[in-house]
């Protein structure tokens, strides 16, 4: 868990609601980079949602700018990018990169 990810979300974050919830419910599985990897099951559960629904909020986060969202074929990464400048995303990316 990261708190200064979940700091940057209560921050900075345009979301209300559902999406906000569920942001914040990413951020709490997210490294000091903002990655996470929580299945969709996991963070339906986290906020009381179908998988449906979740998968519909996981999109319409992507879609506002607020989450970065690599596809897998088995599970989904996710980047929490709230709050986050060009430059501070690009470092995280090539930091994960570096670490595998």
């Amino acid at each position: 868990m990261s708190i200064e990810v979940m700091s940057r979300v209560w921050k900075h974050s345009q979301e209300k609601g559902s999406r906000l919830l569920l942001l914040l419910a990413i951020a709490d599985h997210a490294d000091e980079y903002g990655f996470a990897w929580p299945g969709v099951a996991t963070l339906a559960d986290k906020i009381r949602m179908s998988e449906r629904h979740t998968k519909r909020l996981l999109a319409e986060l992507a879609e506002s700018g607020e989450l970065l969202i690599d596809a897998q074929q088995y599970h989904n990464r996710y980047v929490v990018t709230t709050g986050m400048s060009d430059e501070e995303l690009l470092h995280a990316l090539m930091e994960r990169q570096r670490l595998g």
